[in-house]
């Protein structure tokens, strides 16, 4: 597990007040987020046939004439980057370099993970790698610093990759991957480089082949669970699964989901995408989650010297979301419908990053090492509503992470209410945040 680098004591203390805004249902919010998705380019090369981007280009394609889920799309400049990271950086963890589109296909890519790095924040991209790439290209990318190089590659023969990833040639996505270790390898960066496979029936018998190539090259083989729109591409683990189009707006097209995004909303949290983490595309446009694929559901649009980041942070789409979750009735917001406001996912997409959050702990006591005593304990009373009393002593002194990333369970509200009421106490300054919901929801 690759750890964080930030080092900022204002970085950590945003991730308890984001924490702590989330568990009291703050409405409008000072805290920024700490994770942070930013799509490079909603432009790709490939169909993929659950993909948004990749219905959108098929359309196009056979000049269908429905209408497409995003307009104008792009690569994102560096103005916009520029004043995103301005804005945002001294308070991120982890940039996301991926969304809808190929990020591969923006050329100031590594440029942009160089200046990440400058603010102590960890990267990673996910590529489809069915493109031409410059030698150059692979060595700016590496050499700036880029923490995981993950490629979606779903096959391991030309005839059952096709299948999935319309467009794309298995042998040129090998050939960039095996010139992408030796690079690393020359270059001698410690970038984690995977190979992400979805599982379907007419593929799942090339998974062994293609697990023992990533031995053989020395990188990470991971499988995962797709969106189907197929019955018969079901494979054979997920045989019995029923659809779940009742939950997912998709065309009209019955829908089988991953087994892990089946559960239904019902935390005891709002969600952390209001909170905790966003996504930003190409176009400036920030989106309520990375499972909001249409343009017309997005919250507001970041657009250098004129509009940023805090002010669609705290709009009136943004401040109904919220509302929403924390069932609060705010006169001004009444009326104000977002995809929030009726969402059809359940908590693990609420919380998709979540896990990530004991990397923060980790980071926090390992950077601060007993320098600041309010911070370091107010982390560990909210580690201890997270994971326990056990793992939280265990994060304290750096144990138990990658135990921690395997845990399933719900907050002890008890325990949050000690981190609300600390919190409220010791870091608060007395100023309470306003159009919140009165303390933890039970």
């Amino acid at each position: 597990m690759r750890a964080f680098s930030k080092t900022s004591e204002q970085a950590f203390l945003n991730f308890l007040l984001a924490k702590y805004e989330m568990y009291t249902g703050a409405i409008e919010v000072r805290s920024q987020p700490y994770f942070l998705a930013i799509d490079p380019s909603s432009i790709c090369q490939l169909r993929c046939p659950t993909c948004p981007t990749g219905i959108d280009n098929a359309q196009q394609k056979d000049r269908t004439g429905l209408p497409v889920h995003r307009k104008g799309r792009t690569a994102m400049g560096r103005d916009r980057f520029d004043a995103l990271l301005d804005e945002l950086g001294e308070k991120l963890f982890h940039i996301f370099f991926y969304n809808w589109g190929e990020p591969l296909l923006n050329p100031d890519l590594a440029s942009y993970v160089r200046r990440a790095g400058e603010y102590e924040i960890e990267t990673d991209v996910h590529t489809n790698l069915s493109l031409r790439i410059r030698d150059e290209t692979i060595d700016e990318l590496l050499s700036a610093g880029l923490g995981t190089l993950s490629a979606s590659i779903d096959g391991f023969s030309q005839e059952t990759y096709e299948q999935y990833r319309v467009g794309g040639r298995l042998d040129l996505v090998k050939e960039n991957l095996e010139r992408i270790v030796s690079a690393r390898d020359r270059i001698g960066t410690d970038t984690t480089i995977e190979w992400n496979l979805l599982v379907f029936q007419f593929n799942e018998h090339e998974v062994p082949a293609a697990r023992e190539y990533c031995k053989k090259l020395g990188i990470q083989f991971n499988t995962r669970d797709g969106y189907i729109d197929h019955p018969e591409w079901l494979p054979e683990h997920r045989k019995k699964e029923v659809p779940v189009s009742e939950d997912y707006e998709w065309k009209g097209t019955t829908l089988w989901a991953p087994v892990s995004q089946k559960t239904k909303r019902g935390d005891a949290t709002g969600c952390a995408w209001h909170y905790g983490y966003s996504i930003v595309n190409a176009d400036g446009s920030v989106s309520p989650c990375c499972a909001s694929w249409n343009q017309k559901d997005d919250f507001g649009t970041v657009v250098p010297g004129e509009v940023q980041f805090a002010d669609v942070w705290n709009n009136k789409h943004t401040r109904a979301s919220r509302a929403s979750f924390a069932h609060a009735e705010i006169p001004e917001l009444e009326g104000v419908e977002t995809l929030c406001t009726r969402c059809p996912h359940p908590k693990s997409i609420q919380h998709l990053y979540s896990l990530l959050d004991v990397k923060v702990f980790l980071q926090l006591h390992r950077a601060l090492g007993g320098r600041n005593a309010l911070l370091e304990g107010t982390a560990h009373l909210l580690a201890r509503a997270r994971y326990g009393r056990l793992m939280a002593w265990l994060l304290r002194r750096g144990w138990g992470a990658q135990l921690m990333l395997l845990l399933r369970g719900r907050e002890d509200l008890d325990a949050m209410s000690r981190f609300v009421g600390f919190f409220e106490a010791h870091l608060l300054d007395g100023a309470a945040t306003s159009e919140r919901a009165n303390g933890p929801r039970k």
